[in-house]
């Protein structure tokens, strides 16, 4: 059986500061098997112009990522990106026009002590990154499954932070963020352990010179 291959689930970012286009592409056949190992030609064109061209080779999950720096500001709404390969000796090709998708914002949780238990009330701090992994900033409060808001937080010195929660045995919390630049996300909170320990350091004034 001839497979047909297909380029699907293609996601592109773009790196304002570095000026750096990024391409995920993910190549599988027409019958859902992954194109692992399969080497591809592609060629980057802004406004039917040649930027770029080369050769990769997919991993072994069908995956493919391209970068190109941009260094020379082409439009990239004009942007379109030609991807050949070869499959059972049979050619086939995609043309797949390059839509941004926005880098966002991200932020992470570190629990003090490590984990979140139930019953007991933990500290937990949090990082706010911008895309090029700088700093970044917000705030926003924390909800439990049935949508209840428990506590708000606020980042402060290089995007970190930290509040108090005492989580619930079976409940998942998540994180309802809005950025400095004001988009706004969902995150979830690490997973609460029926059982264990948590540590909390207090600093103690007559320690503290």
């Amino acid at each position: 059986m001839q497979l047909d291959p297909a380029v699907i689930q293609s996601t592109f970012n773009y790196n304002d500061v570095a000026k750096q286009l990024k391409a995920n592409v993910k190549v599988i056949a027409g019958n859902g098997v992954q194109l692992s190992k399969t080497p591809v030609q592609y060629e980057l064109t802004f406004a039917d112009k040649t930027a770029a061209s080369g050769s990769a080779v997919t991993d072994a999950n069908g995956n493919l990522t391209i970068q190109f720096n941009n260094s020379k500001n082409h439009d990239l709404k004009t942007a379109v990106l030609n991807l050949k390969m070869t499959v059972n000796g049979s050619p086939f090709q995609k043309a797949l026009a390059v839509n941004i998708k926005p880098l966002e914002n991200s932020i992470s949780f570190m629990p003090e002590g490590g984990d979140m238990v139930a019953g007991l009330q933990s500290r937990v701090a949090f990082k706010i990154l911008q895309p090029d992994g700088t700093a970044g900033d917000g705030s926003g409060y924390i909800t439990d499954d049935t949508g209840e808001k428990l506590v708000e937080f606020t980042s402060g010195y290089a995007g970190m932070g930290s509040f108090f929660i005492t989580p619930q045995a079976g409940k998942t919390y998540k994180a309802v963020i809005t950025y400095g630049n004001g988009n706004k996300q969902t995150a979830t909170l690490p997973q609460v352990l029926n059982e264990g320990f948590v540590l909390t350091l207090i600093p103690h004034p007559l320690l503290m010179y």
